[in-house]
């Protein structure tokens, strides 16, 4: 199973539109890993975490292929993790979508509504060939063409809808956790991953270096006191390999002070491009590890 990260920003991305602060200046000169679109996930070809308004950007840029998406599963409604305005190029009129390729977009009741408030969408999703699948916390969704289940976890996040993460587990046997937007995990998250091993966890980390006092994010911080909660009680497997991702620029850290900050603490810093398997596979020599950061960083 391999999970490409799509994008690592937070909902106003990297550089943010019109703004000055030293992080985004920074991105703008420096580009690589310090200019990021806001986050999703491709799970192979055919399995996406989100679909936010830089889908485009980073079809072209990753060189992933839209046309072969058929399971699309949405955290939550906030427009940087669901922007419906692109389903609409599904319409005849737009593309040339293959007949009965039908997408099925799982989801929360809000991500549902948003999509049918579209004054397209909501007039007939059959035109797109789309299906609305709805999420239940804990329920498992079965792919069983992908040889993969997702089981969708209650997010501690957007307390006015049921948000989520995922549990992703390949028919293999290789698990991983993708954790954001999400804050510290509730108790009865906790007790769930006490039953499961991961080969990979994501965490948001969205406050960076900050502190994260903010309920419905994480930084570095709460990222350290999961990490260590998940490894005292045996959730990881002893290669496991850690990310932090969902990065706001108003953190005030570029990728390489992020870098230095997680690299002690077997935290690896996320960013758009970043394809992860676990550790195993990539000492067999099926993946490449993070690269060293190797740019200056304007001060």
């Amino acid at each position: 199973m391999e999970i490409l990260i799509c994008g690592s920003a937070a909902g106003e991305g990297i550089p943010s539109a019109f703004c000055r602060c030293r992080v985004c200046r920074n991105a703008r000169k420096s580009g690589g890993f310090d200019a990021r679109t806001r986050t999703a996930y491709q799970i192979g070809e055919e399995v996406r975490i989100d679909f936010g308004p830089d889908f485009l950007a980073q079809e072209i840029r990753l060189g992933f292929d839209s046309e072969k998406i058929r399971h699309l599963f949405i955290t939550h409604d906030h427009a940087d993790h669901f922007y419906p305005e692109t389903l609409n190029h599904r319409r005849p009129a737009y593309s040339k979508v293959a007949p009965g390729r039908i997408l099925k977009v799982y989801c929360n009741e809000a991500v549902e509504r948003a999509a049918m408030a579209h004054p397209v969408i909501g007039e007939g999703i059959e035109i797109l060939q789309m299906e609305f699948v709805r999420l239940k916390a804990w329920e498992p969704v079965v792919l069983r063409e992908e040889r993969m289940t997702l089981t969708p976890l209650p997010a501690y996040h957007a307390p006015e809808q049921e948000a989520f993460f995922f549990d992703v587990r390949s028919d293999s046997g290789e698990e991983w956790l993708i954790a954001n937007d999400t804050g510290f995990f509730s108790e009865p998250v906790w007790e769930w991953l006490g039953k499961r091993k991961f080969d990979g966890v994501i965490l948001d980390c969205t406050f960076g270096l900050l502190p994260d006092d903010y309920p419905y994010h994480m930084g570095a911080g709460k990222n350290l006191l999961v990490l260590r909660r998940m490894r005292e009680c045996g959730m990881l497997k002893p290669d496991a390999r850690v990310v932090a991702n969902h990065f706001s620029h108003n953190c005030g850290n570029t990728h390489r002070e992020l870098y230095e900050f997680l690299k002690p603490y077997g935290i690896e810093t996320g960013y758009d491009g970043m394809r992860l398997e676990s550790l195993c596979r990539c000492l067999a020599g099926e993946s490449v590890p993070h690269p060293a950061v190797a740019y200056e960083v304007e001060t």
